[in-house]
This record gives structure tokens, C-alpha cells and sequence, in this order.
């Protein structure tokens, strides 16, 4: 705990984060990391994310965060049993994400979480101050949980459970207190939202607080109220577990449905820049002295590389952090032997963000399309003849296997010919798909087209050792 409050910074402390998430799962990447964490939140939840949403890193990284002072097994339940809520009705949730309110609403509420996370943390463990004025700032850090964070995780809450129909834009107007209660009555719903304290809130929007020293109490219609600060603090930290818990879930279940609630660069508004993300990422992967420029759709990273982290890798790695609008990547590697260029399209890293294998071969045509595509000193990493030898012994494979099996994979291999702009390759696959088919013999034409496999099977080709280290 006092390792994570020593960072003085949002960059120190997700820096810091980050590397301990990847120790403690002993991962080598963010890819790698993210894979992981996805399948940690989809075990949970029983229910993968969408791949390449970032999901399971941001459960990760609260989770984690939420350990300094909180109780995260808790908030894994939170997030188990919200997301139940959220998923059982994709109509209701696909109605709220639509709202042209609700998903900017959602960004500003994981905005006043962190602030209200740094804001308790300054209050708890800055500079000695009178327990009062310390408290005074805990009161509107609670108070903020409710009006903030609360009151839409109450609106998704009761909207995706049935219990609300009023369009999303209607039902934010009304009163923080009243959803909350709401919520506090429903018995399956109510445990979600422990430690988010609507009575305080109308204390002290009616002034009817008096401060102490040793707490604070108050006055409402039903009676008076009295907390320790010991017992505020632990409401707070109770507050935060809930409200993100359920936030975690909400992002969970709409990314099932296709919808990005938090953008690529949300990491911006919580202080860490692109730049620093980007380094925090490859100094946990062993690398150095990285510079990110961004100019027209292209990143440039000047970067000193780990020795044992190949090109390709160090790509894929940093492919998963790129927004949507870059559309080229330029390494510059600062190597023992000089500088050395590896650049292509950013399209073919996005196969690996999040460890999602779209194929079901290991990445095997991921890597592919991604080494023919991309130059090492403006050469191509696989030569055509490279290529064609390996579409030549992964036809030899699948046709081995069952027909469908067989048919499945060999389709694949075209589609890969196909995006290459290969002809030949493509056309000789489907000589070998209709080869597997049929039942007679091929025509003469489909023989010589098949024959090229076997020719291809000649010549390797040339593999750019740099490219893959």
C-alpha cells in the first residue's frame, strides 16, 4: 500500500500498477496481460468481452487499485452479480447505451471515481490538517458518490432489472436519493450499492451538518444520523467498491453487444498521456527511452529494445495501445549495431491486442499477414516464395484432416492469398479445396493450379530473421 501512495503521479501509479499485474500473472506483454485478464472477467462473469475492448485490463487495474485500501474480493462480486442485472436484458441495456446521454455520462462517472479515489487518498495520507477539515472533504467525496457515480449505476440498475421504463435522458433528472433508495429496497439489488450514503448526501445538502473530531453528525426528516470518520472512510471505500464494481460490469456487458463504452484514449482524462501509457507498457517488457510522435494517421516510436523482444513482437505489443484513427506504426529501434526502421500498416497488429486468436491457429495467419505487410529496413520480413512455401505445407496439414476440417482451414489460407493480393496462391487453394471435394478427377486446369503447391514446396523462400529475433 505504501509502495502505490508513494506515486506521486496518475503515470507513477498506472506504471506501477501495470507492472504489478504482469508479475503477478508472468506475462511478458500487454497483449499477453490482456488475454489473461479477459479471461479472468470472462470466468467470473461466464460470458467472454468483446476482444480488443480493453475490458479485462481495466478490471485488472481497479481491482488492483482497489486492493490499496478496499476489499477486492468484494468488488469481484460486485461486478459477478451486476453483470447478471446488466446481461439479462440486452433490449433494456442496448436502450440506455443508445441515449445519446448515457455513455458520456458513464465516462464522467469512472472520472469521478478516480477523483474521488486521488481526493480520499490526498485527505487520508497528505499533510496533517484538523479532523473536521479532513472530514469536511470526505463528506463531499461521499457526497459526490451519490449525486455522481450512484445515481447512473442506480438508472442501469433499475432499468435492465425491469423495475424502470422511463427513457435514459428522463430518469437521470430524478432525484439521486430516491433511485438509490429504490435500489436499497430491492432485495437482489440492494447489496450492490452498499456504503453509498443518500442520508448524508441530504444532510448536507439541507446544511444540517455539524462537524467534530471525532466525526460527524446530522440531521434528516427520519431522525439523526451520526459516522466516525473511521466508519465515513470505510463507507467511502465501501461506495467506491460498489459503483465500480457495477461500472466494470455495465462496460462488460455492453462490449457483448458490440458497443465500446470507454474510448481507446480515455486513459488521457485520468492524467496519463499516450506517451506515458506507451512507456509505462514497453518498460515492463524490458525496453527503454521510448518517444512517441503522431503526425497524420502514423506513430513513430524511437525505442531501445529488450534484447530477448523481437520486432514483431514489440509491434503486436504496441499495436494494442494505437487508437482507431493511426493507420501506420514506424519503429525505431536503437539497436547495438544502429538505428534499424520496422514499419507497416497498423491493421494486421490488431488480430493480437487482447490475445484473441480469430483464426484458431495460434496467430500462425495473423503472423503471416503481419510479416508479409511490414518491412525491416525496407525489406519485406517474408518474400513471396516465403509465403507460398508456408500456404504449400499448411494445405499439406489441412488436407490431411476431416473434410470439414479440412474445407474450414484451406478457406482460411485463401482468404489470407486473397487479402495478400496473391492470385496464384488463391487460385491454387481452391484447386485443393475442390481436390478434398470431390469424388473424380479434377480438370486439367484445377491439376496444374494444384501442382503449384507442390512446386512451392521447393523453394523456402527468405524469412527476415530480424523481424522475428
Amino acid at each position: 500500500m505504501d509502495e502505490f501512495v508513494q506515486q506521486t503521479t496518475p503515470a507513477e501509479q498506472f506504471s506501477h500498477l501495470l507492472a504489478q499485474e504482469m508479475t503477478s500473472r508472468a506475462v511478458h506483454d500487454l497483449p499477453e496481460l490482456m488475454q489473461h485478464t479477459d479471461a479472468e472477467i470472462g470466468s467470473l462473469v461466464e460470458a467472454m468481452p468483446a476482444p480488443n475492448f480493453g475490458v479485462g485490463l481495466q478490471f485488472a487495474m481497479y481491482e488492483s487499485a482497489l486492493s490499496v485500501c478496499g476489499d477486492p474480493h468484494r468488488f469481484r462480486q460486485v461486478v459477478k452479480d451486476s453483470h447478471s442485472v446488466f446481461a439479462q436484458d440486452p433490449t433494456g441495456l442496448t436502450s440506455l447505451a443508445t441515449d445519446p446521454q448515457f455513455l458520456p455520462d458513464l465516462n464522467e462517472a469512472l472520472l469521478d471515481l478516480f477523483d474521488t479515489g486521488a481526493q480520499a487518498t490526498r485527505a487520508m495520507y497528505g499533510e496533517a490538517t484538523l479532523a473536521r477539515q479532513t472530514g469536511r472533504t470526505l463528506v463531499s467525496l461521499a457526497t459526490s458518490l451519490v449525486e455522481g457515480a450512484g445515481q447512473l449505476v442506480a438508472c442501469a440498475l433499475l432499468t435492465c432489472s425491469g423495475r424502470k421504463s422511463r427513457p435514459y435522458t428522463k430518469l437521470r433528472q430524478e432525484n439521486a436519493t430516491t433511485l438509490l433508495r429504490t435500489v436499497a429496497e430491492t432485495p437482489d439489488l440492494g447489496p450492490l450499492m452498499t456504503g453509498c450514503n443518500w442520508n448524508l448526501r441530504t444532510a448536507e445538502a439541507h446544511r444540517m451538518l455539524r462537524y467534530t473530531d471525532r466525526g460527524v453528525q446530522g440531521e434528516i426528516s427520519s431522525g439523526e444520523i451520526y459516522l466516525s470518520w473511521e466508519e465515513l472512510v470505510d463507507e467511502i471505500i465501501q461506495a467506491n467498491e460498489s459503483t465500480l464494481g457495477c461500472l466494470v460490469a455495465l462496460i462488460h456487458a455492453l462490449s457483448t453487444l458490440g458497443i465500446k463504452a470507454v474510448a481507446d484514449n480515455a486513459w488521457t482524462d485520468f492524467g496519463i498521456t499516450q506517451s506515458e501509457f506507451l512507456r509505462a507498457a514497453l518498460t515492463t517488457m524490458g525496453c527503454s527511452d521510448a518517444v512517441l510522435e503522431e503526425e497524420q494517421g502514423t506513430w513513430t516510436v524511437s525505442v531501445t529494445p529488450a534484447t530477448d523482444v523481437a520486432p514483431s513482437t514489440l509491434a503486436a505489443a504496441i499495436g494494442a495501445m494505437v487508437p482507431d484513427q493511426i493507420t501506420t506504426l514506424r519503429l525505431q529501434l536503437r539497436m547495438s549495431d544502429g538505428m534499424h526502421m520496422f514499419r507497416g500498416p497498423v491493421a494486421p497488429l490488431r488480430a493480437f491486442a487482447g490475445g484473441h486468436d480469430a483464426d484458431g491457429d495460434s496467430h500462425a495467419i495473423a503472423s503471416v499477414r503481419l510479416l508479409r505487410t511490414w518491412t525491416y529496413d525496407g525489406t519485406r520480413c517474408l518474400d513471396t516464395a516465403a509465403v507460398r512455401f508456408w500456404f504449400a505445407t499448411q494445405a499439406g496439414t489441412a488436407v490431411a484432416a476431416d473434410l470439414a476440417e479440412a474445407i474450414a482451414r484451406l478457406r482460411a489460407l485463401r482468404g489470407l492469398a486473397r487479402e495478400l493480393d496473391d492470385h496464384e496462391a488463391a487460385e491454387a487453394l481452391t484447386a485443393a479445396i475442390r481436390a478434398v471435394r470431390a469424388s473424380d478427377s479434377l480438370d486439367r486446369q484445377s491439376q496444374d493450379c494444384l501442382a503449384r503447391l507442390t512446386d512451392w514446396l521447393r523453394n523456402p523462400g527468405t524469412v527476415s530473421s530480424e523481424c522475428m529475433g
